[in-house]
């Protein structure tokens, strides 16, 4: 047999395997970035959804700083030692949203800073009261809006008479919302956000690794998470899920695991657990949820498990 021969086709064969591992890089920063780029550093994505489009096993998808106002659904399978990883590059800090910016302000009348934008988003439609649970003890805390200024949150109210300083009121029939920041700004000079997507990232693939991102605000319902891990073999790992309308994330599918992770400041509980099967919970902190204090006859507080065998939670801290 001829030796050289042979050792041509290895490095063949080990080039190929290599060629199955690629680093694939989001920078919404980079004014060259779109979501019809190849992916490289040199042409990177704009968002993180489009990298998730093209994930194989093996893939790790680096994201570049910046705030990802987006609602990330990862469908792509990978496998128990061929996994896809979503992380920051090095150094880099990564949020992911279901806020956006306002900027489309009407001052109202008076002297007071009162304002008012356009404002179509319904997250709960299926009754008259547009909360969940529809009853009168969540007549407020069941509603699923969210308005931030500056970064602090706003309080609802329910009638446009009631608006005062640090309140925001949802005009569903005129499709507007109304805002009095507490310190009675001119919001035309302020940041405000305000949550129009109700899930911020769902992996629905097995053996998806997802690691360093802060997942803040979403309009979302009683009872559903806005970080939702579904598959075998998920992991969520040294990630923020904070401020959440409802509840922070969902570990959903047998063997997933959450590491060093804080679930904090949600509206109704830091994470669920359902179906959870052998699934682990390691050094993670879960402090001051069910801001808006639910009925814990609905579930509210830190967590709930739910059918689930084999669970294991160790050196974790509930506040």
């Amino acid at each position: 047999m001829n030796l050289a021969a042979l050792g041509g086709v290895t490095c063949l064969l080990l080039t190929a395997e290599v060629g199955h591992t690629t680093q694939l890089t989001v920078d919404q920063r980079n004014p060259t970035a779109s979501d019809t780029n190849s992916g490289t550093a040199e042409a990177p994505f704009k968002t993180i959804g489009a990298a998730a489009k093209v994930a194989q096993p093996g893939d790790t998808v680096v994201i570049r700083s910046g705030v990802y106002r987006e609602s990330v659904v990862i469908e792509t399978n990978g496998t128990a030692d061929k996994l896809v990883r979503f992380q920051p590059d090095v150094a880099a800090n990564v949020v992911v949203t279901g806020a956006d910016v306002l900027i489309d302000w009407t001052k109202e009348a008076g002297d007071d800073n009162v304002f008012s934008t356009p404002w179509s988003h319904v997250f709960i439609g299926w009754n008259q009261t547009r909360a969940h649970p529809a009853d009168d003890f969540h007549k407020v805390i069941g509603r699923a809006e969210q308005v931030f200024v500056q970064g602090y949150p706003l309080r609802q109210v329910l009638r446009r008479e009631h608006l005062s300083r640090g309140s925001f009121f949802v005009d569903q029939g005129n499709r507007r919302l109304y805002l009095w920041s507490a310190d009675n700004a001119d919001l035309t000079k302020q940041r405000v956000e305000a949550s129009t997507r109700t899930a911020v990232w769902e992996v629905k693939g097995e053996y998806i690794h997802t690691r360093g991102i802060r997942f803040r605000y979403a309009a979302n319902q009683a009872q559903s998470p806005a970080v939702l891990l579904r598959a075998k073999g998920d992991v969520l790992e040294d990630c923020v899920c904070e401020q959440m309308n409802s509840i922070g994330a969902l570990l959903g599918a047998e063997g997933v695991v959450a590491r060093r992770c804080v679930f904090q400041d949600n509206g109704q509980m830091g994470f669920s657990a359902n179906g959870a099967h052998d699934a682990l919970i390691t050094d993670c902190v879960v402090r001051n949820n069910n801001t808006k204090g639910w009925n814990r006859g609905w579930e509210a507080g830190g967590n709930k498990l739910v059918l689930c065998r084999g669970l294991v939670i160790e050196r974790s801290q509930f506040l």
